[in-house]
């Protein structure tokens, strides 16, 4: 499995813990955090939360101000891993 796949497939365990989504849905990239997926501004803080433990980096507040989606959430993660890589 490729990194970008194995963090792909951590990052999106962790959203759809944190954001309660059921086992059965199908998460798309483009799905909205809030809207498509009925996370709450408390959920999200959380998601990010546990994406900063997941992967021992630090999301800031202008990225998650930003962080509307699914692929915006796992973007900023690749974004820290790469980030710490050099």
């Amino acid at each position: 499995m490729t990194a970008w796949r194995q963090v792909y497939y951590q990052a999106m365990k962790v959203i759809r813990k944190e954001l309660s989504v059921n086992g059965n849905k199908h998460v798309k990239a483009n799905h909205r955090l809030m809207e498509d997926l009925g996370g709450t501004y408390i959920d999200v803080s959380a998601m990010i939360m546990a994406l900063n433990r997941e992967f021992d980096i630090a999301i800031t507040d202008e990225e998650s101000d930003n962080m509307v989606t699914v692929v915006n959430a796992i973007n900023a993660v690749e974004r820290h891993l790469k980030g710490s890589e050099s």
